[in-house]
């Protein structure tokens, strides 16, 4: 299957199942790669039309060429979850696309409220985000976190998972409505984001819910302690990491694990944050490797090839750079 094709397919079914594929943690904490969003589909595909669900829920017709040949027939039967929508919308549009005049359609999203207005604009924007620069892309779904339709901001949040902490924390992000409430969920496969987007809001009341929430990873094994991490140093600075430090990297029976991730929590922090907390992470990283030989390999794991960094007693505090 070509690899478009592979990214459609798996894309339209994430969109049409649970609402979002699961990720193991955002994107901007870590590296990890998520699975495509719509977006990623929609600049990968060769034609995209908007259609109409007719015939009482049993065929597509083309309202809408947005990309490649105008399309004149539609050879797909609705999903039943597109079927079931249609019964309670008789004006229901939805998104397909395919890869390629011979590639099967693929049902791809509904399109509700303004999501038909947001297609037209990705694609229209379809080269400009394609030279690899993400931060045009992070502004325009920053403006749609708090869109009214679920969908939108769902996809919204979606983007701003696949983009790397450091775009993240150089765009200009609203504060999201009801982010305390969603980070209270247990099972939301977007939750890595929202903590993310909790500690780049700015407002430090979050600051009791993170370190809250990262004691009870810790204690419990809840996944997710990067993110706290993250969060809670990029609102608490200095003080965060020497929380931190204090409380959990200096326990010699803390979890190869949690001690990982925390560790990828510094080094991450340590690219990005302002001189002071760079400067507090470096001397706390240096006098725990000196300290402890499991946490120096962590250390080299996380810091080393990232950030040139050498966690050693001739380093001390002269890592700002």
């Amino acid at each position: 299957m070509p690899v478009r094709r592979a990214i459609l397919a798996l894309t339209a079914a994430a969109v049409l199942g649970s609402g979002a594929a699961p990720v193991a943690l955002a994107c901007a904490f870590h590296g990890y790669t998520p699975d495509p969003t719509l977006v990623d589909v929609l600049l990968a595909t060769e034609e995209v039309v908007i259609a109409r669900v007719e015939q009482g829920g049993r065929a597509f017709a083309p309202a809408e060429t947005l990309a490649g040949p105008q399309v004149t027939q539609i050879a797909l039967r609705p999903s039943a979850q597109t079927r079931i929508a249609a019964q309670h919308n008789a004006d229901l549009l939805v998104l397909l696309a395919r890869d390629g005049s011979y590639g099967p359609w693929q049902e791809v999203t509904p399109l509700e409220g303004a999501m038909g207005g947001v297609m037209r604009a990705v694609l229209s924007r379809h080269a400009a985000w394609q030279s690899g620069d993400l931060r045009p892309r992070v502004a325009f779904f920053a403006r749609h976190l708090n869109a009214s339709a679920p969908a939108l901001r769902r996809l919204a949040l979606r983007e701003m998972d696949r983009a790397d902490y450091a775009t993240l924390r150089k765009s200009s992000l609203p504060r999201v409505a009801g982010l305390r409430q969603d980070l209270r969920q247990d099972d939301d496969a977007l939750r890595p984001i929202r903590i993310l987007l909790a500690g780049l809001s700015g407002d430090r009341s979050f600051v009791p819910l993170l370190s809250e929430a990262l004691a009870k990873g810790v204690e419990t094994g809840k996944p997710y302690l990067g993110a706290y991490a993250t969060a809670l140093i990029e609102l608490d600075g200095a003080r965060g990491v020497e929380h931190i430090v204090a409380r959990y990297l200096s326990d010699p029976d803390l979890a190869f694990d949690q001690r990982e991730k925390l560790v990828q929590a510094l080094a991450l922090q340590y690219r990005v944050a302002p001189a002071g907390v760079r400067r507090s992470i470096a001397r706390d990283v240096a006098r725990l490797s000196r300290q402890d030989a499991g946490f120096a390999q962590s250390a080299t794991r996380q810091f080393g090839s990232a950030n040139r960094f050498n966690p050693s007693p001739a380093v001390g505090g002269a890592t700002d750079r």
